[in-house]
């Protein structure tokens, strides 16, 4: 997908879903598995997934999203919505980035509205994790989902962004 060019912060923006996906899909709709976006980046820019998910509804394409820097959105007022609750089919979060997860742990969340059929994600998850899973890992991603679940939690997270709005 072509992306937007901040020349005076020399940074990448959003993926520019819009413009280059509809093509990209009607050229190659056959041969695409899936359309995967990071959202948000390593600097916290969101790219439009509500549009890239009627994109690829429209053309049967799973939207993959990368929300490795994105577990706390949705967690307190203002912050935007996570990708799952915006049409993302497959969601995978990097908890210890954003979230109290130790490190390495992540989570993968699935669609209920996904178009992969039944099965498919957990025979490939087979190939990449272990049959000897980590459990301080497991434990420390339960602590992170009930730290996000949390109403506490919450409102220290909004009182954070309160506060960083006023420096």
């Amino acid at each position: 997908l072509d992306s937007r060019w901040d020349a005076a912060q020399q940074l990448v923006l959003d993926a520019d879903v819009g413009a280059s996906l509809p093509s990209l899909l009607e050229r190659h709709g056959g041969e695409i598995a899936a359309v995967l976006l990071v959202s948000p980046t390593y600097h916290g820019v969101l790219s439009d997934v509500e549009a890239a998910s009627r994109l690829c509804r429209a053309a049967g394409v799973p939207l993959i999203v990368d929300e490795a820097h994105g577990s706390h959105l949705g967690m307190a007022p203002g912050l935007p919505r996570p990708a799952l609750s915006r049409g993302a089919d497959l969601v995978i979060q990097s908890s210890h980035k954003t979230l109290g997860a130790m490190t390495q742990a992540a989570m993968l969340h699935i669609s209920a509205d996904c178009p992969l059929p039944h099965g498919v994600v957990p025979q490939a998850l087979e190939l990449v994790q272990s049959s000897s899973p980590s459990y301080l890992l497991l434990a420390s991603l339960d602590a992170a989902r009930w730290q996000y679940a949390d109403a506490d939690a919450r409102r220290d997270t909004a009182a954070a962004i309160a506060l960083a709005q006023q420096a």
